[in-house]
């Protein structure tokens, strides 16, 4: 198979999983503090991982694990992703739509090409900029 295959039928499947997230969060789980579902979250994840890099060893598969300061960008990342599940599931439990929120997402890749450029990623592509133009309009239709 195909690497961009590879990739595409991951990102869909993230996607994919992440729209069922949403509705479980936004019709059965959104009088629940934010914290609460963090903790249920991270306990989930922490356990799937787990039980993953034992099957990974136990079989012998490749594992390859952090080194030097790839530990401290882990620490990072963790830290980004706290407060970014904090805003995420903030939203629903301070009144949002499901629609909206979601239709949020799709400015993801404008703060990903942004935060790029301010970490010297060099400049946006022209793709990219239509890609904020279609985020922009998604936005505002939604809002309407």
């Amino acid at each position: 198979m195909r690497k961009t295959m590879k990739t595409a039928l991951f990102a869909t499947g993230a996607m994919l999983f992440y729209a069922a997230g949403s509705i479980i969060i936004d019709q059965k789980l959104r009088q629940v503090s934010p914290f609460a579902t963090m903790l249920f979250y991270a306990l989930g994840v922490s356990a799937v991982a787990a039980l993953g890099l034992l099957v990974q060893r136990q079989t012998g598969m490749a594992l390859t694990m952090p080194q030097g300061n790839q530990y401290w960008l882990l620490v990072a990342l963790a830290a980004a992703i706290v407060v970014a599940d904090f805003c995420y599931f903030s939203a629903y439990t301070s009144g949002g739509s499901l629609i909206m929120i979601t239709t949020l997402v799709v400015l993801l890749p404008v703060f990903a090409s942004l935060i790029k450029f301010m970490l010297g990623g060099g400049l946006p592509s022209l793709a990219q900029l239509v890609g904020w133009l279609f985020a922009a309009v998604a936005v505002f239709l939604v809002s309407k």
